[in-house]
């Protein structure tokens, strides 16, 4: 490529990019690189449309409802998924290999990271290959170093961020709850609400039929985008007009039992698809 066309490049995909990258894209615009001590990757080129689809296309809403990311002060990697500043470049079986132009609190700028593709169930961050582009070329990757030694920073499912009332211990399930919690599921230890109440960063609450009191609490939480209750507590939300304001989706689960209960599911359905198509609440 030359200086003007990686100029183009550079202002479409709103970065500058590193001295190594540039020459890389001089030299190979399109086709495979062999590494010292490893077999070495396909260039993405930079007009690849590859680059304009979401890393998370492969994973379920569910799915995602229920992911929490965060960039801890010992993090190499900040707990994104694949911003801008993460210039792809490569390609490796499975691995889509970029270059970090912000890195997370322990990295360095211009280290190289990767993700594996194929794990749908990680939308969000990577681990650390090489501290340069050079250092790549050069590098001994192994598959016991892809297995363990990396640093990386990936979504988790514990506390604080991410609370399920089934999985803690003592005598008060709320306990973990802090001010980062993310997601929060309530089964099989019944657990009050009313504590979370004006919480900002909460997204997916899920609570089985008849284990959380304190519903109130729920309309007053701004950050909520996917609620998950029993046909009763969204029965007592909507006549308190309680919804949460911002909520992407929601689901109602209907109790075990037969019957009258499905009903309920499905009156409960009918009526948050009225409260949405009315505009008095999202989506």
């Amino acid at each position: 490529m030359t200086d003007h066309e990686l100029g183009l490049a550079e202002e479409r995909l709103g970065v500058t990019l590193p001295p190594e990258l540039r020459t890389l894209y001089r030299t190979v615009a399109d086709g495979f690189v062999r590494c010292d001590g490893w077999p070495g990757f396909h260039v993405v080129p930079l007009d690849d449309p590859e680059r304009d689809m979401p890393r998370w296309r492969w994973c379920s809403g569910g799915r995602l409802s229920l992911t929490a990311a965060r960039t801890g002060p010992d993090s190499h990697v900040q707990a994104l998924s694949d911003p801008a500043e993460w210039v792809l470049f490569g390609s490796a079986d499975v691995w889509n290999i970029s270059v970090d132009l912000a890195p997370g609190p322990r990295g360095t700028v211009g280290q190289i990271i990767a993700w594996d593709t194929a794990d749908a169930d990680q939308p969000f961050g990577a681990e650390v290959w090489a501290g340069s582009l050079s250092q790549l070329l050069q590098a001994r990757i192994s598959s016991d170093d892809l297995a363990a030694g990396l640093p990386r920073t990936y979504a988790t499912t514990l506390p604080p961020l991410f609370v399920d009332t089934h999985a803690t211990s003592g005598d008060d399930p709320a306990g973990p709850i802090s001010a980062d919690l993310e997601v929060l599921t309530v089964r099989q230890r019944r657990m009050s609400l009313a504590g979370l109440a004006g919480h900002t960063r909460l997204r997916t609450l899920i609570a089985h039929p008849g284990m959380a009191d304190g519903l109130e609490a729920i309309g007053t939480i701004q950050s909520l985008e996917f609620v998950s209750l029993g046909a009763a507590e969204w029965h007592d939300l909507l006549d308190a007009g309680a919804v949460p304001p911002n909520l992407l989706a929601a689901r109602v689960t209907a109790e075990v039992a037969p019957g009258r209960h499905h009903d309920r599911a499905h009156a409960a359905e009918a009526r948050l698809r009225q409260l949405w198509a009315s505009g008095a609440a999202a989506p």
